[in-house]
């Protein structure tokens, strides 16, 4: 019999992701016959084991750090938009929690015995199993729900979740107990001993050892989120949300119903830009062409342009798109567009409705003319002075800058030379600028 196990790697708060993950496999009509957890996975494990979905939801819309642990994490007044706020909370959380020889959890104990039902949990058809650790021998212990003792599946969900030593250890019977990342944040191969002939492995990237799963026949398709869920020992319901949100279109994604690597798309999006921007991108690739033939004779030239496309590339492939192929390249580029510009990333977008989105962000901060560009020309002033400025400025206003120079040089044929040198310090910016000039381009052809 075909076996597919759902696999749930350990993150703490990240864990509502998998619920997000869940409700698209419900839409998607993707049944399970084992479930392996460690730590949160664990956790939500046991849930999909009870079929329960809407009590797990409802868990993580409401759920807060009080709830988890008796120790507030959160500075007061911390600006949650301000970059480097996760760091902050994580500071502050190491701090109590080594002033308090690691955190107590004991509010996990209550918030456990309202959503776990241990009898509806064996008499289930979904086999389950966790992972935990001893300590502090360190030996792990892979436990299936035969060899967990009757009455205790609660004791061990906690000892999976203790995240020594940032949470307490967590003792059953004569035995203490750590978490299950210790041995194994994404049980894989847990599930592999349970029968599974089939894997869909949910991964939080929540810290701990991974293993390398050891059966090599058995295919396992791994869900991961592009964007970072957060702190893992901060628990907040607008999080929550946002990242449940996130899992529900990342699996959408994995099973190709969505497009897009970072942001999410409806199908045929990609095929949309390729009719839209194809005309004007060959446009602006025969300017690049012509700049180039004529730099021919010079290395300098020759150098730069290099550069910059060896820049460019590696940043394209973090959203599947490169620079020798328009497949995929439009799509790749919107979402370095998007992602420079701050657009939201828990929607799932028409090409149409991204690109209005896209546009209001960029309008705000649209400083440089073509006026100051020619300025620039006329003054000849040095690489280094237009390359401070830009710096200086800061990557939108590199963005505005570049646009200027992009749009001049398809009107009139001239590319200039020091924009190479943008698209090697500023890479995110230059491209955002072609993106942003391939549309203005498109919209003028009508």
């Amino acid at each position: 019999m075909e076996k597919r196990a759902i696999v749930l790697g350990g993150g703490g708060s990240r864990g509502a992701y998998q619920i997000g993950v869940w409700r698209a496999l419900r839409e998607l009509g993707i049944d399970y016959q084992i479930v392996t957890g460690a730590s949160v996975g664990a956790l939500n494990g046991v849930m999909m084991v009870q079929r329960d979905y809407d009590r797990a939801e409802q868990l993580w819309q409401k759920i807060s750090t009080e709830d988890v642990v008796n120790l507030k994490i959160a500075p007061e007044g911390i600006d949650y938009k301000k970059p480097g706020w996760e760091r902050e909370v994580w500071k502050n959380f190491v701090q109590a929690a080594a002033a308090n020889g690691g955190a107590d959890f004991s509010p996990l104990e209550k918030t456990i015995s309202q959503v776990v039902d241990e009898e509806k949990v064996r008499d289930s058809e979904v086999d389950f199993g966790l992972v935990t650790v001893e300590f502090p021998s360190m030996k792990p212990a892979e436990l299936t729900i035969e060899q967990i003792p009757k009455g205790e599946l609660a004791e061990f969900l906690l000892a999976s979740s203790s995240c020594f030593p940032a949470l307490k250890s967590r003792k059953i019977g004569d035995v203490r107990y750590v978490d299950g990342a210790y041995h194994d944040n994404m049980p894989v191969n847990l599930a592999l001993s349970m029968g599974a002939s089939e894997v869909i492995a949910v991964d939080l990237e929540g810290p701990g050892i991974v293993r390398r799963p050891k059966a090599g026949t058995v295919p396992v398709r791994y869900i991961r989120c592009y964007w970072n869920l957060g702190p893992f020992l901060w628990f907040e319901p607008s999080l929550s949300r946002k990242n449940m949100e996130l899992g529900y279109l990342d699996t959408l994604r994995a099973y190709r119903k969505v497009e897009g690597t970072a942001y999410s798309f409806v199908s045929g999006t990609g095929e949309y830009l390729q009719k839209l921007l194809s005309t004007p991108g060959q446009r602006l690739l025969e300017i690049f062409r012509q700049w180039l033939k004529a730099e021919a004779s010079g290395s300098i030239g020759r150098t730069l342009s290099r550069g910059t496309q060896l820049r460019c590339q590696r940043i394209l492939r973090k959203h599947g798109g490169n620079l020798r192929s328009s497949e995929g390249f439009f799509m790749a580029v919107a979402e370095i567009a998007g992602e420079l510009l701050k657009l939201e990333h828990t929607l799932l977008y028409s090409a149409d409705e991204f690109h209005r989105h896209l546009t209001e962000a960029y309008a705000p901060v649209e400083k440089f003319t073509g006026q100051i560009v020619e300025s620039f020309r006329q003054q000849k002033a040095s690489v280094w002075e237009l390359v401070e400025k830009v710096i200086h400025e800061g990557p939108l206003s590199a963005v505005s800058f570049c646009c200027s120079a992009i749009l001049q040089a398809a009107s009139e044929g001239d590319w200039p030379s020091w924009i190479w040198n943008l698209g090697i310090v500023v890479p995110e910016s230059f491209l955002t600028a072609i993106y942003l000039c391939l549309l203005r381009m498109s919209s003028e052809n009508g």
